[in-house]
């Protein structure tokens, strides 16, 4: 799964934040925020790949309802 945030400024038109996201079997595999990686090993990767697991975990139990 890919999955693509882009935040900007509606007045200047500037790039506020802009972050990629690579899944596989609903795990989090690469992170990067503008064109830099964010390294795995790192506290904001792990507390984002866990947020990513609860988030696809509550989307299967709401479609399977």
């Amino acid at each position: 799964i890919y999955s693509q945030k882009v935040w900007t400024d509606i007045k200047t038109k500037d790039t506020l934040d802009y972050e990629r996201f690579y899944l596989a079997n609903e795990r989090l595999i690469a992170w990067f925020k503008f064109a830099q990686p964010i390294e795995r090993a790192s506290e904001p990767f792990r507390k984002i790949s866990v947020k990513m697991r609860d988030y696809i975990g509550d989307l299967k139990r709401e479609y399977t309802k």
